[in-house]
């Protein structure tokens, strides 16, 4: 349990999209319990939608956002964040909707923020990671964060007064690398990100499978082609908008050997490199300086 007058601080909050409810019903049971209030948004599910909502409802102290359509990721963490602060919490544990917690994930992390007399300059708090496809560990010994690319969202416990600072999550990414470009701006205004090591979630990027050739062992991600479009886009227009035109080259080029990975070993092949290559078209569209769409209240 929380020490007393912690638990009123840290709130839960989980994005949905088509969710396995199993999956769902593992992941309500493993945090619930651990805070007073939980919130969840849907994000315009079209996939078991009734029933994950009536698994919702069974619990008295989860509240729900109903998106008619999908917003993307970082849209509906901006509800999220902002359901926070309108009920007065100061940190928030954002989470997938298949990320199972540790029983001491919120205990740990409240024992951090009261312990240090600095945490006011505290702006993310995440955990270790376990990725279950490379069935490694990341980041069990790197305390203190210093790459952006280092942190993903699920598992993190947000500083409110922070994200409402550097204006959220850019909602123009939709996808990817949306946690990787909010880390960036937390870094760059200053504030840490530090990971509490006594906290481990399990992981799983994409539906890896693992090709041996020889002496080599080639890992294929297997995303689809919706989700190639982002990764690409965002990738380069992450690289261009933080670290300039020779970082945005060597992106681009590590993408385009990309393509050739996927012509040889995954489905779907040309609809996929199709989406790489207008993804690439479509990063320069992103004007670095321009505002969310998203309406902070």
């Amino acid at each position: 349990m929380v020490e007393d007058g912690m638990d009123n601080k840290i709130a839960v909050g989980i994005v949905l999209y088509n969710p396995n409810c199993n999956r769902l019903k593992q992941n309500i049971e493993a945090i619930i319990q651990q805070t007073d209030r939980m919130v969840i948004v849907d994000n315009g599910s079209s996939v078991n939608r009734h029933s994950s909502h009536e698994l919702i409802g069974s619990y008295c102290n989860i509240h729900i956002v109903d998106n008619d359509k999908n917003m993307g990721i970082a849209y509906a963490l901006n509800q999220i964040m902002e359901w926070g602060k309108i009920n007065g919490y100061e940190w928030i544990v954002l989470l997938d909707q298949d990320t199972i917690c540790p029983p001491n994930i919120i205990e740990e992390y409240s024992k951090l923020i009261c312990s240090k007399q600095e945490n006011q300059n505290y702006g993310i708090i995440c955990p270790v990671i376990y990725d279950i496809n490379e069935k490694t560990y990341h980041g069990d010994k790197n305390i203190n964060v210093t790459r952006s690319d280092e942190v993903i969202t699920s598992g993190s416990c947000i500083n409110i007064e922070v994200w409402y600072k550097l204006q959220g999550f850019d909602d123009r990414l939709f996808i990817d690398y949306v946690d990787t470009e909010f880390n960036e701006r937390c870094l760059r205004a200053g504030y840490k990100i530090v990971r509490n090591t006594e906290v481990c979630i399990q992981h799983e990027v994409g539906k890896a499978k693992i090709i041996n050739i020889g002496k080599w062992k080639i890992q294929c991600s297997n995303h689809n082609a919706f989700r190639r479009y982002y990764m690409v886009r965002n990738r380069l227009y992450f690289q261009r908008k933080y670290f300039g035109r020779m970082a945005f080259l060597k992106e681009a080029m590590r993408l385009l050997l990309g393509t050739f990975k996927i012509v040889l070993f995954e489905k779907e092949k040309w609809k996929k490199v199709v989406a790489y290559y207008k993804g690439f078209i479509d990063c320069f569209k992103l004007k670095e300086n321009k505002e969310n769409s998203y309406e902070y209240k």
